[in-house]
C-alpha cells in the first residue's frame, strides 16, 4: 500500500475467482513476488505432513530446490538426474488450482549484429551504413502479426526482445517458439533465411546470425509408457475432488530442461 502497488480485477481477472480467500503477497518490489516462498513452504508442509503420519502409505520420495527458471533455466540445466535415482518427477509451479501442463513452447534463441560503417555525415554520402538502421529493416522483414502481442494458445512467434547499438554496430535479441517440431524448424529456417537475403542485399557479413537452443516440448518425452507420470496426476487430482484442466504453456520450465 505504501509503495502503490495495486492487483485490480480489471487486470488480473483470476482475482474474482478467490473472494473471500486469504491471498498471500509479498512487498511488490519482485518479479514474482510470493511465487517461490509460498511454494517452498507448501513443498515442505508436505512433506512434513509425510513423516509426521506414517500411516500414509507412498513411495520414496525425493525434493529437489534448483535457482528460479527466470534466470535462464540454468538450475535446471546444472542438476544431475542421474543421481536422483528417479523414475519420474513433477515440476511445482504456477498458477490455478487444477491445472496440470504436459506441453510447452520448442524454444530456441538468436543473437544477431549487424555491421555497419561510420562515416562523419558532413561527407557521408555513398560511405555512411547505419548498423541501426539494418537492424530496423531486418524486423521489418518478420512476419508481424506473428509477435507475442498478436498470438495466443497454441500460436507461435517470433520475438525481437533485446536492441543495442550504434551506427558502427547493432545487435538484437531474437527468440523464437512453437508447439510442434515442424513448426519451430520452420521459424529457425526462416530466420536464417533472411539473414542470407539481407547479406545478398547488402554485401556479405553485414548481419551475422548465432543460433542457441533453449529447451524442447516436454510433450516429446511423454509418449507411449512416458505418458504413466500424467496419468498418475490426473487420477490424484480427481480422487481429492479437482477436475484436472490441461494447458499447453506458453513459455518454459525446469521439466522442459529435465526431459
Amino acid at each position: 500500500e505504501q509503495l502503490q502497488v495495486v492487483m485490480r480485477p480489471s487486470d488480473f481477472p483470476e482475482l474474482t475467482r478467490y473472494a473471500g480467500d486469504r491471498i498471500i503477497v509479498t512487498d511488490g518490489t519482485s518479479l514474482l513476488g510470493a511465487d517461490n516462498k509460498s511454494a517452498i513452504a507448501e513443498i515442505m508442509h508436505a512433506m512434513q505432513t509425510l513423516q509426521s503420519n506414517p500411516g500414509i502409505e507412498h513411495g520414496e520420495v525425493k525434493v529437489v530446490f534448483v535457482p528460479d527458471e527466470e534466470i535462464g533455466l540454468l538450475g535446471a540445466k546444472a542438476l544431475d538426474v542421474e543421481t536422483l535415482n528417479a523414475d519420474f518427477a513433477y515440476t511445482l509451479d504456477c498458477c490455478e488450482i487444477g491445472e496440470i501442463v504436459h506441453e510447452n513452447w520448442n524454444a530456441g534463441e538468436f543473437h544477431i549484429t549487424f555491421h555497419g560503417q561510420t562515416a562523419h555525415p558532413m561527407s557521408a554520402k555513398g560511405k555512411l551504413r547505419n548498423a541501426v538502421l539494418f537492424a530496423q529493416q531486418f524486423i521489418a522483414m518478420l512476419p508481424a502479426g506473428e509477435r507475442p502481442e498478436y498470438t495466443e494458445n497454441r500460436e507461435g512467434y517470433y520475438w525481437v526482445k533485446s536492441i543495442h547499438g550504434t551506427v558502427a554496430e547493432t545487435r538484437i535479441v531474437l527468440d523464437i517458439r512453437d508447439f510442434t517440431q515442424a513448426g519451430f524448424d520452420h521459424r529457425r529456417h526462416f530466420v536464417e533465411t533472411v539473414v542470407e537475403s539481407f547479406n545478398q542485399l547488402h554485401g556479405a557479413q553485414t548481419v551475422t546470425a548465432a543460433y542457441q537452443p533453449m529447451y524442447r516440448n516436454v510433450a516429446d518425452s511423454l509418449q507411449g509408457p512416458n505418458h504413466y507420470p500424467v496419468q498418475l496426476a490426473l487420477e490424484a487430482m480427481r480422487a481429492i475432488g479437482v477436475s484436472p484442466k490441461s494447458i499447453p504453456m506458453r513459455g518454459g520450465y525446469d521439466g522442459a530442461v529435465l526431459s
